[in-house]
């Protein structure tokens, strides 16, 4: 996330689309489960020059801050609660191992989200959707099936 807020990576990214920002930072490579045909239009999609911009410009704008890998986190005042309880029936598709978002984010989901239904996907990275559609869309198949109930 800070390589993806730094203005100093802009050039990169204009000239050799998000891949080579990816290539430099966050050291990511194509998972073995995606289908070979949609990974080659995601590498693909990556490489535009400049088309990843608006993206960028998101997580520039957001206000956390994110430390340095071996720097203390410490919470942020608008975190600090409390915080109105999500009440609605929610689901929550989880990949196990997704370097970006690792697992213990779920922890004290159910605190917030007292009608959560979480469901783990193990050996799933980032791309949760395209590495293990299956498991996607039974999982949304059986939770929406019994909000119908």
């Amino acid at each position: 996330m800070r390589a993806f807020r730094d203005p100093a990576n802009d050039a990169i990214v204009a000239e050799h689309g998000l891949i080579e920002l990816l290539r430099r930072t966050v050291r990511w490579e194509r998972s073995d489960q995606l289908e070979p045909a949609e990974a080659m239009r995601m590498m693909q999609n990556w490489q535009v020059p400049g088309a990843a911009m608006a993206m960028l410009n998101w997580y520039r704008a957001t206000p956390i801050q994110v430390p340095a890998m071996d720097e203390p986190m410490a919470l942020p005042d608008a975190l600090r609660g409390p915080f109105p309880k999500l009440t609605i029936p929610t689901l929550v598709i989880w990949a196990m191992d997704d370097l970006a978002l690792p697992s213990c984010n779920l922890n004290g989901m159910e605190d917030a989200v007292p009608d959560v239904t979480i469901v783990p996907v193990p050996g799933c990275g980032h791309f949760v959707p395209w590495e293990a559609p299956d498991a996607v869309n039974a999982a949304m198949d059986e939770w929406l099936a019994a909000q119908l109930l």
